[in-house]
C-alpha cells in the first residue's frame, strides 16, 4: 500500500453580498430626490445624523441652452 501525505494550498475568491454592499447597490440606483428623502428620513430616525443644507444646483443634461432647429 502506497500513501502518501502533503500540504496543498488553494487559492479561491469569493464575493459575498453583504448588508453594506445590498444597501450601496439600492443607494446608487436612487435620484438625486430620492436620494434627499431617503436622508432626510434617516435624520429624522437617528439624532446623531445631521444634514446640512448647501446650495445644490441640479443640470439637467436634456436641455444644455443650445436649440438647434
Amino acid at each position: 500500500m502506497d500513501l502518501k501525505f502533503g500540504l496543498y494550498q488553494q487559492q479561491t475568491l469569493k464575493l459575498s453580498m453583504t448588508q453594506e454592499l445590498k444597501q450601496a447597490i439600492e443607494l446608487l440606483q436612487y435620484s438625486t430626490q430620492e436620494l434627499t428623502s431617503f436622508l432626510e428620513a434617516k435624520a429624522t430616525e437617528n439624532p446623531l445624523i445631521q444634514l446640512e443644507n448647501t446650495n445644490i444646483k441640479y443640470i439637467d443634461i436634456r436641455n444644455d441652452g443650445s436649440k438647434k432647429k
